[in-house]
């Protein structure tokens, strides 16, 4: 069970708000007033959790009336803020999501997508859709939720008469045919009730409204990834489109490609230079993957650089030499949990005398990936309990993540200088034919930002790109090469 679901729930399944103020009460967070409309969304203001703890009781204390604020907690950057306190795993299904693995990347992370909601009985959130037209999850921790779910191109028949969405699906004005002609159009609409303990998955594009039934927490994340990237990129896409028409009257003006990529970012969360970023960090991360798995490849005898289970079909495929050898070139004896070696031991490594496991990716002793479970490795002891995902693998590893080594906040190493990584914040793993799959959806959307003439007009420097999407290509392409014929390659 997750750390969230047994310390911030009391016995009667209520939100235990004496645990959460003792134990997060300086945290500032954004609350939602629910009773005041700001353009399509809820007016805003600061609160500390701990102030923002005492509403809540006086509201309930008071009987939810319609007379108070009806203020929510909401898109608390948790995991961000407090990166030792493990609430929440998240979900396998989940855990391929290029957008935060992306933000988790950069040594100056500003940002995330992973959130906690809280809020009263009767708190709500106005009818949209997510940012970037991402996937979300969204687990209830306590209480219940009623979800109305519209499929992606229904929400055209919740346009008034000048064009806009329907701010509350509540509304009577929606029975209104002239102010809201294609509404009796409405042919698709989902509503589901979630109950405490249980997760809800939103496709992308599709537009939703919220409402709290009982006081609730929940923990929500919003993602991409090779299966949704066509929509984000098609959604900005639209997006400057429409920034453009909105500030065409100015467009004479020096830099006003520039400045359509500000107006971008502040409307949408993301430019074409982020856009960029983000797919050469996922396509830098997936590279260097594939290359490691090459390099083992080769180690035990292989003759092709692909590993053992990626191939694509057709007799012009090629076909992989299957590694046989127990022996690696130093002529040492592999009897190691790895898919490279000969006869696997799962129960040791004869060379270190180390216990070996699925869960440890030990990859051979004269590799600079070994992280053999045991070497220098302690569990970190975080509020009394073990962290058993944190593991030192050496202080000379970009990967490093120090488990024994602390800082003075527990913030990241003093030795090494590197942080400590929360299990949300892991690159997940995945398998070879995954990171092919990643490689070849990043390499399909950088040729078409490439392409793209408002890209090119605004010709970003060196400090706005981590990396140019030019080298990054060129880089994917040689080793999408090692991996598929030439029929196959054209296809991507």
């Amino acid at each position: 069970m997750w750390l969230s679901r047994r310390e911030w729930v009391n016995c009667d399944g209520t939100p235990n708000l004496e645990f959460i103020e003792k134990t997060f009460g300086s945290a500032v967070v954004s609350v939602a007033s629910c009773n005041e409309q700001k353009f399509y969304s809820h007016q805003k203001q600061d609160m500390t959790v701990s102030g923002y703890v005492d509403y809540w009781r006086a509201f309930i204390a008071s009987g939810y009336p319609a007379t108070m604020p009806c203020l929510y907690l909401k898109d608390w950057h948790f995991v961000r803020e407090f990166p030792h306190y493990v609430a929440y795993e998240t979900p396998a299904y989940f855990s391929s999501d290029w957008l935060n693995e992306f933000w988790d990347s950069l040594p100056d992370k500003k940002d995330d997508y992973r959130f906690v909601y809280m809020g009263p009985k009767g708190s709500w959130t106005p009818f949209h859709a997510d940012v970037f037209r991402s996937y979300s999850w969204s687990a209830n921790i306590c209480g219940r939720k009623k979800w109305i779910l519209v499929p992606p191109g229904q929400e055209e028949c919740l346009r008034d008469c000048n064009g806009n969405l329907a701010y509350d699906l509540d509304s009577p004005d929606l029975n209104d045919n002239k102010l809201f002609p294609n509404h009796p159009e409405l042919i698709q609409k989902f509503e589901v009730i979630q109950e405490a303990g249980q997760l809800i998955f939103v496709p992308s594009g599709w537009h939703h409204q919220v409402w709290n039934l009982e006081d609730t927490i929940s923990l929500n994340h919003n993602w991409v990834n090779g299966f949704n990237i066509d929509i984000m990129w098609n959604m900005l896409q639209a997006t400057l489109i429409e920034v453009q028409h909105e500030i065409e009257d100015v467009s004479d003006m020096e830099g006003w490609e520039q400045q359509c990529q500000v107006v971008l970012q502040a409307y949408s969360g993301i430019d074409y230079f982020n856009f960029a970023n983000l797919l050469t960090a996922i396509a830098r991360h997936r590279l260097k993957r594939l290359k490691t798995l090459c390099r083992l490849a080769r180690c035990c005898g292989c003759d092709s650089y692909m590993p053992n289970d990626v191939s694509c079909t057709g007799d012009h495929a090629p076909q992989p030499v299957l590694p046989t050898s127990s022996t690696c070139e130093r002529g040492e004896e592999r009897e190691c949990d790895c898919w490279h070696a000969g006869e696997p031991s799962p129960d040791s490594c004869e060379q270190c005398q180390g216990p070996t496991s699925k869960e440890v990716d030990h990859e051979g002793h004269d590799r600079e990936e070994v992280q053999v479970q045991g070497h220098e490795q302690k569990a970190a002891q975080l509020r009394g309990r073990k962290w058993e995902e944190e593991k030192h693998l050496g202080h000379d590893r970009e990967e490093v993540q120090c488990g024994i080594h602390e800082g003075p906040d527990r913030a990241g190493c003093n030795k090494c200088s590197n942080k400590l990584q929360h299990p949300n914040a892991k690159s997940p793993t995945l398998s070879p034919h995954h990171l092919l799959f990643d490689l070849g959806r990043t390499y399909q959307h950088l040729k078409l930002l490439l392409a793209s003439a408002d890209f090119q007009l605004v010709a970003p420097s060196s400090e706005d790109i981590a990396q140019s999407p030019e080298e990054c290509l060129l880089d994917m392409t040689v080793t999408l090469n090692q991996f598929y014929c030439s029929d196959c390659f054209k296809k991507l």
